[in-house]
């Protein structure tokens, strides 16, 4: 209640046998408990990913690792958080640990708001606007629906009341209009960072402001950074290889398989063999990217979603942004068919914002 009493009630739609007091719950525990002295090595947590495709295979992160990790996410080059700042995590705990959020913002003691089984659009707003959110985090889908949520209320009165200061996005790459309409419109950064499972899972920041030359840099320029996955993270290498030989390190700009290691990196499954996701103590990640001449990363495509036709190689994220870019398209995903002639071809599969005729 922020040290106002009867500042927030309960909502009548949850009973009050199911609310718990906090200060009555922390009283339920033990004063002299003592943490148990455990090696750096230990398991910490287990979290399962197939990809795309595939059965789960079990990704093992040590104390270590997510301390290291825990240390890295919240310097200023990677999310930058810090105790005075107000985040909302909407990316759920087992996806990927919350994106590793939650050890993050207890480390710095940060305000941390929950929506619990309240995750439509409206309700995300609504706690941006009560809580004073100034920092979030999403997949691409969760931000086109706030976006259109924020037009149906209307743009100017939500930008009165919104503390939003930036968005961090990941699991795929979003739409560039979505990223210049945050910022256009809310003067929200759109951190778009990249991360597997496998790598606990922030591999690199695409921040907007990335280097000294970027406090001089055209608004061109810096909107470019955004729409990239960013610079690696502190104790992330990074390689672009050639798919056809791994030994082979392809040049800057030349798109290639993605390669990653590191110690917060896995090197093996719990329990379950897959040689094909390793090279030499590097983790395969499937995606296909290349190097800018800063050595910030661009995600081309998946590696089993780019769409080869005619011989020709066709990047699905290029055409889903394109799509998703046009007028009364909400939502585009692209697949490839089978084709006669072509071997393959795209298809797009779209959303129409809500009141939107075909």
């Amino acid at each position: 209640e922020d040290g106002v009493p009867n500042q927030w009630t309960l909502p009548s739609s949850i009973p009050r046998a199911k609310a718990i007091d906090y200060d009555s719950f922390l009283s339920t525990g033990k004063d002299d408990f003592v943490w148990p002295d455990l090696p750096e090595t230990a398991l910490h947590a287990l979290c399962y990913t197939s990809g795309t495709t595939g059965v789960p295979k079990g990704a093992a992160y040590s104390q270590r690792s997510t301390y290291l990790h825990t240390l890295v996410m919240v310097g200023a080059d990677q999310i930058g958080l810090s105790g005075s700042q107000v985040i909302l995590p909407f990316v759920p705990m087992f996806h990927v640990l919350g994106w590793g959020v939650p050890f993050a913002g207890l480390m710095v003691g940060m305000r941390m708001v929950f929506t619990g089984r309240s995750m439509d659009p409206d309700s995300m707003l609504d706690a941006m606007l009560d809580w004073g959110v100034q920092i979030s985090t999403g997949v691409p889908t969760v931000w086109q629906g706030v976006r259109s949520c924020i037009e149906q209320r209307g743009t100017e009165k939500v930008r009165k009341g919104l503390k939003l200061k930036m968005l961090t996005c990941g699991g795929s790459a979003p739409p560039s209009t979505m990223i210049g309409w945050y910022q256009d419109q809310l003067g929200v950064e759109f951190l778009q960072g990249w991360g597997m499972t496998e790598t606990n899972p922030l591999g690199s920041a695409g921040r907007r402001v990335a280097k000294y030359k970027d406090l001089s840099a055209s608004s061109d320029a810096l909107f470019s950074n955004m729409t990239k996955a960013g610079l690696p993270n502190a104790l992330v290498e990074v390689r672009i290889a050639d798919p056809e030989d791994l030994d082979r390190e392809l040049p800057r700009g030349q798109q290639g398989e993605l390669l990653v290691r590191g110690p917060t990196i896995i090197t093996e499954y719990f329990q379950f063999d897959a040689p094909d996701k390793f090279h030499r103590g590097w983790l395969i990640t499937g995606d296909v990217a290349k190097l800018d001449e800063e050595g910030a990363i661009i995600i081309c495509d998946r590696s089993k979603d780019v769409i080869k036709s005619g011989g020709e190689w066709i990047s699905s994220i290029d055409l889903e942004n394109h799509i998703t870019g046009m007028k009364d398209i909400a939502m585009a995903a692209v697949v490839a068919v089978p084709h006669p002639r072509w071997d393959e071809r795209p298809v797009a599969i779209v959303t129409l914002p809500p009141g939107c005729d075909p």
